[in-house]
């Protein structure tokens, strides 16, 4: 199921040639460090930051100027292109 999700998030996003998303509004509980508030993702990288999104590992909106995705609970995903 995680592998449809970011499957599709990442052809939403190229069909619609957006090449980057910046992390923003990072929530680590964890503290596991992997991300960083700020950090910028090319689309064609962003299968790890999915999946942990999906796996609630942390939390973050991925954003451009104009778009983005926002991982919600249960699997809720938005996607603004």
């Amino acid at each position: 199921m995680e592998t449809a999700y970011i499957n599709s998030a990442i052809e939403f996003l190229s069909d619609s040639r957006i090449e980057t998303l910046q992390i923003v509004g990072l929530e680590d509980h964890q503290q596991n460090g992997l991300y960083k508030e700020g950090e910028t993702n090319q689309v064609g990288s962003l299968e790890p930051v999915l999946r942990s999104l999906l796996r609630n590992e942390f939390w973050c909106r991925l954003e451009s100027k104009l778009d983005f995705i926002h991982i919600g609970w249960d699997f809720y995903m938005y996607i603004g292109i």
